[in-house]
């Protein structure tokens, strides 16, 4: 007799699928910290402790490893109508590639993420590139800055290929090994900044584009 799937729904999009007849864990959706909801890479069959499941999940191409649990939006271990339970991913504070999340586990009420705006320029053989369009193909080095000239993230292209982080104002958020990493666009380094400090950058075209943010 084969096994069936049960699949229990939680609130945000997230959910824990079991198999009888002895309800092992097979996948899960789980929110993870930074407020993305994910599919599990792998799964424990079992808790090792009370419903804290270890797995792992794939934060920019890296294996993070970590526990599913399950606790209201809030925070609260006490779900309500108000305040629905959601299944968690919580990173291993000192596992695998724990710098990929922010610490702790995904809230509802926590303050909202400061909204920065940024532009990226794009330089050739030290000149700035006038189409910043083509600069993603042709440029060797980048850097988002906000509108005060604040630098979120420098990065060069690798010989290999994509951007390696140079330097940043942030510098004191990243691990040595985020230097060592290769984004696939710059806009992926921004958005690892993102991650790493909670603030909500995105990208403009131009700063008349910023009007509304917490940097204009």
């Amino acid at each position: 007799m084969s096994d069936t799937t049960t699949t229990r729904d939680y609130a945000d999009g997230t959910s824990i699928t079991s198999a009888s007849p002895f309800g092992t864990y097979v996948t899960a959706r789980v929110m993870c910290a930074d407020g993305r909801v994910r599919t599990v890479k792998r799964i424990a069959d079992t808790a090792d402790a009370f419903f804290s499941v270890p797995c792992a999940v794939t934060v920019f191409g890296r294996t993070v490893t970590g526990y599913l649990t399950v606790e209201a939006c809030s925070g609260s271990s006490v779900a309500t109508a108000n305040d629905p339970a959601v299944a968690k991913f919580v990173a291993y504070e000192y596992g695998r590639n724990a710098d990929a999340l922010p610490a702790g586990a995904w809230c509802s009420d926590k303050p909202a993420a400061p909204s920065v705006a940024v532009r990226i320029s794009y330089c050739e053989d030290g000149f700035a590139m006038v189409d910043d369009w083509c600069g993603e193909a042709e440029a060797d080095s980048a850097a988002a800055f906000t509108v005060d000239g604040t630098c979120v993230v420098a990065v060069t292209r690798a010989p290999r290929g994509g951007w390696a982080i140079d330097v940043s104002d942030y510098g004191h958020t990243l691990a040595v090994s985020a230097y060592r990493r290769r984004f696939p666009t710059v806009a992926d380094a921004v958005d690892y900044l993102a991650a790493r400090t909670g603030i909500a950058f995105h990208i403009v075209g131009d700063w008349d584009e910023a009007e509304g943010t917490d940097l204009e």
